[in-house]
């Protein structure tokens, strides 16, 4: 009688791993089409490209008046605008020399 169970269970937990294996394989599937599906046409009409200019800083410029020329929405605030001006340019401060050139990040 208990070989007979055992057997039983044993059929049962193999069909229950094969329903559960195939549903995982069928869920995986569907995320895959779903994520190719989408496509990039979808993703590119939420990010645009973001470009760099070369930009000649003038006596009595300071990286606020540069930045409020370029300044966009998609960026986060005119800070964290400031913030990266000064990353791309390996900038410890908001000293400007007139002559110098900035990369400045902009959108269209």
């Amino acid at each position: 009688m208990n070989r007979l169970f055992s057997q039983q269970f044993h059929g049962m937990a193999v069909i229950i791993t094969g329903i559960l294996q195939i549903s995982f394989f069928l869920f995986c599937t569907v995320l895959v089409l779903y994520h190719v599906l989408s496509g990039p046409e979808s993703r590119e009409e939420t990010q645009k490209p973001e470009y760099y200019a070369s930009v000649q800083v003038h006596s009595g410029e300071s990286l606020w008046d540069i930045s409020k020329r370029y300044y966009t929405s998609e960026y986060k605030s005119i800070r964290q605008y400031i913030r990266k001006i000064k990353y791309l340019n390996h900038m410890a401060d908001e000293d400007l020399h007139a002559g110098a050139y900035l990369i400045i990040p902009y959108y269209e």
